[in-house]
């Protein structure tokens, strides 16, 4: 008995062996586990290979946020940068893109161009043709694949034509000496040892102060028209005049009357009469209107109201200075046009403005004079001050007049001088 048992279980185990295993039941992998959670046969853990060279979650992105400037002959794109790219591909044409399947077949197109391997997220394409519509897109790659295209941008070269309607000429320094490290007293025709100065490169040999240099309508290339309180032009010789034209920047300018040293005795367009700044209706981050009326000082002006700038403007205005009533504070920059660098000495009192038509007869004058730009100070963040241009100082030794033809700024409690102008070169 026992020997039929062994025999039939020998032939059992022999039947097993030369068979083989049984085949799996479907869904159900040779080691018994679910097929979903396989292996690919390359080996790799539940991923498949793409023919595209996908690298799986190193995958590149399509490049998003194309956009274009343009120029004449030039269109400049930019994109929004790509993760893990190395460079990027830029497309354009002259016929769009959605008619491709396939970007590798750009040239198919109608001035269909690439422009390859650029490392930025930006490029500019030059050489195109005015008045041409070009379509673009672009694809970001790295050393394994290269991406979809973009959505597809159009844009069109243009001549950019500017307005030059508002554009004025500016004076020029009025400097017609050069300068060394030692002085600045060398005329313009001679050179130095001192510090290698060379004139011939130095601002006196260039501008109007060298082509307009005649002197008969004013100093070193500045050409001014006096005007009378009216409003009618007068002669360069004329003794009686209240305002002046520049006929270089087109601005006219009120010409301070008298000067002897007195405040307030002569006059609404006193020389010698200073103000607050003072501007009520500004408004900016920290600014504030300024100083109305000046605390220990009140009466700087000839006027039974405040000696501020703004009342000053009102009051010019309702007095119709030679025949207008659009006079306002001038600009930083208006102001310095002004300025005749020339006229730095080396000792005494300065006065950096032609006195032919802008007569300054008294050492006691005011030395700087408000503009009507705000200043702000980002250091101590405070609005307090504005800018002023100081037109007189008094003469250092070695360097004179070193705060002289400056533009710099001042609290608004401060008691300078004004100068009013407005736009003339429409009159």
């Amino acid at each position: 008995m026992k020997l039929r048992k062994i025999s039939a279980i020998l032939m059992c185990m022999t039947l097993v062996v030369a068979c083989g295993a049984p085949e799996p039941a479907e869904g159900e992998s040779s080691t018994g586990s679910d097929s979903s959670s396989g292996s690919s046969g390359s080996g790799s853990s539940g991923e498949s290979s793409s023919g595209s060279g996908s690298t799986g979650s190193d995958t590149l992105t399509v490049p998003t946020g194309l956009a274009a400037t343009v120029a004449s002959q030039t269109i400049h794109a930019s994109w929004t940068a790509v993760t893990a790219a190395t460079s990027y591909n830029l497309y354009y044409a002259t016929e769009s893109f959605s008619s491709l399947s396939d970007i590798s077949n750009y040239a198919t197109l109608a001035g269909g161009t690439l422009v390859n391997d650029i490392a930025s997220t930006s490029s500019s394409i030059s050489g195109l043709a005015n008045s041409t519509t070009y379509y673009l897109v672009v694809t970001a790659e790295d050393s394994t694949e290269e991406t979809a295209a973009s959505s597809e941008i159009s844009a069109t070269p243009t001549t950019i034509t500017a307005d030059l309607s508002n554009v004025v000429e500016l004076n020029d320094t009025g400097a017609t000496h050069a300068l060394t490290t030692v002085t600045h007293l060398g005329s313009c025709g001679e050179d130095s040892s001192d510090s290698g100065l060379v004139s011939s490169q130095q601002d006196c040999a260039f501008g109007r102060d060298v082509t307009q240099a005649s002197g008969t309508d004013g100093v070193a290339g500045f050409s001014f028209t006096k005007v009378d309180s009216s409003g009618t032009s007068q002669s360069a010789g004329a003794s009686n005049w209240s305002c002046v034209k520049d006929n270089v920047t087109g601005l006219m300018w009120e010409v301070k009357q008298g000067g002897n040293g007195v405040m307030a005795d002569e006059g609404l367009h006193d020389m010698d009469d200073t103000f607050t700044w003072y501007e009520p209706t500004i408004a900016g981050s920290s600014a504030t209107a300024g100083t109305e009326t000046h605390s220990t000082s009140p009466n700087t002006c000839d006027s039974a109201s405040a000696c501020n700038t703004s009342a000053y403007v009102s009051r010019v205005n309702t007095a119709a200075l030679c025949g207008y009533s659009d006079w306002r504070m001038p600009k930083t920059n208006e102001l310095l046009s002004l300025v005749y660098y020339n006229s730095i000495g080396t000792s005494g009192t300065t006065d950096l403005i032609d006195d032919d038509y802008f007569p300054r007869p008294d050492d006691t004058l005011v030395w700087k004079y408000w503009a009507g730009s705000h200043y702000f100070d980002v250091d101590t963040n405070k609005g307090d001050e504005a800018w002023g241009v100081a037109f007189r100082g008094s003469g250092i030794t070695g360097q004179a007049g070193k705060a002289s033809g400056s533009a710099n700024s001042s609290t608004k409690g401060t008691l300078l001088g004004v100068m009013l102008v407005r736009d003339a070169s429409n009159d």
